[in-house]
């Protein structure tokens, strides 16, 4: 299983040492099947890490709707796997941050949320 995960204007990685997925760029894949190796990457961190999963989504610029849906997916996937701590780390220089992940923590209440200020 893939651990880097590139494209054009986008990059996914898992640090299994940092306990940490971190997506960053511009996803606009065509669909949840092109989405198949982030859900993977995500899957597998949440395997090695269920009490401590973090995902950190603060340099994740753009996220189309099939992107949207496979981290919802994923937020039941954790809930329902009896991950008992996983935190999402969004920006409030993204707008779209504060929108639409609070979505995960209604999906998955064990989830903290943080979204923070960029670093300066």
């Amino acid at each position: 299983m893939q651990t880097d995960i590139q494209g054009p204007n986008y990059r996914a990685w898992y640090d299994a040492a940092a306990a940490t997925v971190h997506l960053e760029g511009t996803f606009r894949l065509s669909d949840s099947q092109s989405y198949a190796p982030i859900h993977d990457l995500l899957e597998r961190g949440l395997e090695a890490h269920r009490e401590a999963l973090v995902v950190d989504l603060r340099q994740l610029q753009f996220l189309n709707s099939s992107g949207l849906n496979v981290l919802t997916r994923f937020a039941i996937s954790a809930r329902k796997s009896g991950a008992t701590g996983m935190t999402v780390l969004g920006s409030t220089a993204v707008s779209w941050h504060s929108r639409s992940l609070p979505t995960l923590q209604r999906l998955f209440p064990a989830l903290v949320l943080r979204i923070e200020p960029p670093a300066a």
